[in-house]
């Protein structure tokens, strides 16, 4: 958090889930970043190095309120460090599943006639050799405006499958 920014006024981080299946133990780590970028890049460092403490499937999902193209997106698809670290491993379902290439996986303003970004994501790191397969990613609402939506932003919904 970052006090000093008018648009950082609430303590976010993160929640941890562990899942057991018949198959595997997986790690689900859920989010809301800031709308602060400075707080956001600090956050997503301590959810990384939170997430580096556990073996495994790790699903991290999430309102990250910044778009594919942002230093946090593009840290946590090993793409651009943060603080001269590197994070590995982590895969976006979203773009990840092929019958999505044509389609940006907008999710913010589910209250406007058509969402314009993408802020909302589900990311997946798996140990070598993979373990799951990502089967399908998709978005969860009415992209139509309502005035008794359930949240502004349309859900991220991915299914997985286990590799037996």
């Amino acid at each position: 958090r970052n006090s000093s920014a008018e648009d950082d006024t609430h303590q976010r981080l993160c929640l941890h889930a562990e899942i057991l299946t018949p198959h595997h133990k997986v790690h689900v780590f859920v989010t809301h970043l800031s709308l602060n970028a400075e707080s956001r890049e600090r956050s997503v460092l301590q959810v990384w190095k939170y997430m580096s403490q556990f073996s495994g499937v790790k699903v991290l999902l999430g309102d990250f309120n910044t778009e594919p193209d942002s230093k946090v997106i593009r840290f946590l698809t090993g793409t651009a460090p943060l603080n001269g670290v590197y994070a590995t491993g982590m895969v976006d379902t979203w773009t990840a599943v092929a019958s999505n290439k044509n389609d940006p996986g907008y999710t913010f303003s589910a209250l406007d006639n058509r969402p314009v970004k993408r802020i909302d994501y589900v990311f997946l790191q798996q140990p070598s050799p993979p373990t799951v397969e990502i089967v399908s990613s998709r978005l969860l609402g009415d992209r139509k405006a309502c005035t008794l939506a359930c949240s502004d932003h349309l859900g991220v919904v991915t299914s997985f499958k286990f590799k037996t």
